[in-house]
């Protein structure tokens, strides 16, 4: 929800409306017809703005562009340049767009809406802080748009007045074909009613006459004389065309009929695309600055953000860390405390003894039970003899099994015999073999070669009795 201001400024009077917006719309929260140096202390300089209003000079015009021409910067500056070319000194603010149905190849039409950005900027300066104003444009821009919003129509001429003026537009696809602003001097009221009703039916001739291909197919009055029925009752006399009130209550709320006409180019502004806004120089130049501004503020606020998240990742480490530590080191000193200390004479005791039992331990039987494991698998060896003469280690184990048939024995035997071979790499185990085949009992010994013994020493054979 938002609230804002939306002004229309008309020579030395302001219609304004104090507005809500939400997601079902706008509410009207309160309307005032104010002079102008009413204005300034009115309304709340915390509230964004919508202004429109009207300015002497008004660029309406069609220009030629090189269809060579595509960048579209430099379609600008080409615009600006034939738009400067009968005063080089004065300032433009203008929008512009492509005309469809191009005949010309060699060029491209362009219409151009513009304004003089001094005087235009004059008119803003009733709004002091310029970072408010969210839309600002002319007010038959307001009128169309609002026009727009209301009519369904492709081709209509949409007429509004107010006090001594008229404007008058001719609308075709929700674009403006002809625009028309007069000021009605009459000295009494009803024949100024009488004047302003025949100056908006010539206009509306001359529409018709000019834009002959453009099948119009209603006139639609707003403003005061939306009000008095004798206007839409002559007009009707003087033209074909049917003739429709413009009525905008249905899209804001809380706003009388009659009142509502009062302020049709203030509801109109609460509509105006931005391609029929004019943002001067200045005002641009604060409007990017705000938004720079704003977008460092907020990539500020995310990087502190995310450098705070890690910081504060670090340091929740940092102090799990620091407690582990303090953990850590209280158990080691209650370790400490309670752990016996022994002399530098146990010391030495203790040394001598690991010293002892190293080189007693450097080759126990256990290790070279170990290189046996894949006979021990086959068979559980059925007597074990070690010793140690000079740091040397003697060890012999005794493996023996029964069998029914010689061919298993065979077999069994060739198997150990394998297994022997794949853990004799080195050459440091010889087997004894005295093996009965006629009881059928196998008998086999194997034992550890020292270093120092010769290889080459024969093996018992097998017996046979």
């Amino acid at each position: 929800m938002s609230k804002f201001y939306s002004l229309s400024i008309d020579d030395d009077f302001v219609s304004l409306l104090y507005v809500d917006s939400n997601s079902k719309g706008f509410s009207i929260l309160q309307e005032e017809v104010l002079e102008l140096s009413e204005l300034e202390t009115f309304i709340d300089a915390k509230q964004d703005v919508y202004i429109s209003c009207d300015q002497e000079y008004i660029i309406d015009d069609l220009v030629a562009v090189p269809s060579v021409i595509k960048n579209k910067s430099t379609v600008r500056n080409y615009i600006l340049h034939q738009l400067k070319k009968a005063d080089p000194q004065k300032q433009i603010l203008f929008n512009y767009r492509e005309l469809p149905k191009q005949k010309d190849e060699e060029n491209v039409t362009y219409h151009v809406d513009g304004v003089d950005e001094v005087e235009f900027s004059k008119s803003l300066e009733m709004v002091k802080d310029w970072e408010k104003i969210k839309s600002a444009t002319l007010s038959k821009f307001s009128l169309l748009a609002l026009s727009n919003q209301c009519i369904k129509e492709k081709a209509y001429i949409s007429v509004y007045t107010s006090g001594k003026k008229i404007l008058i537009l001719a609308i075709a696809d929700k674009e403006i074909l002809f625009s028309r602003s007069n000021v009605i001097s009459s000295p009494t009221a009803e024949s100024l009613q009488l004047d302003m009703t025949a100056e908006i039916n010539q206009t509306i001739s001359y529409i018709q006459q000019q834009y002959r291909d453009t099948q119009f197919s209603t006139i639609v009055l707003s403003g005061q004389m939306a009000i008095d029925d004798r206007i839409a009752e002559q007009l009707l006399m003087l033209n074909t065309l049917p003739i429709c009130i413009l009525y905008p209550n249905y899209l804001v709320k809380n706003i009388e009929a009659e009142v509502g006409h009062s302020h049709i180019l203030t509801i109109g502004n609460l509509f105006v695309p931005k391609e029929h806004q004019f943002f001067p120089t200045a005002l641009l130049g604060l409007k990017q600055f705000t938004f720079t501004t704003n977008l460092l503020l907020a990539l500020s606020t995310i990087i502190l953000l995310v450098v705070s998240y890690f910081t504060f990742d670090e340091y929740l480490r940092y102090s799990d860390l620091l407690e582990q530590y303090h953990t850590i080191k209280d158990r080691l000193l209650n370790t400490v405390r309670h752990t016996k200390t022994l002399s530098q004479e146990d010391l030495e005791k203790s040394l001598n003894h690991l010293n002892i039992a190293k080189k007693h331990l450097k080759n126990h039987p256990s290790d070279t039970v170990i290189e046996l494991k894949p006979l021990i698998s086959l068979q559980k060896p059925s007597a074990w003899e070690w010793s140690h003469e000079n740091d040397v280690l003697n060890l012999s184990a005794k493996f023996e099994k029964p069998f029914k048939t010689l061919g298993g024995l065979h077999e069994f035997e060739l198997e150990f015999d394998s297994r022997l071979d794949d853990i004799n790499g080195s050459d440091n185990f010889m087997k004894l073999p005295n093996t009965n085949y006629k009881k059928l009992y196998f008998t086999t010994e194997v034992k550890m070669v020292p270093k120092t013994q010769n290889r080459d020493v024969s093996a018992p054979q097998a017996r046979v009795e």
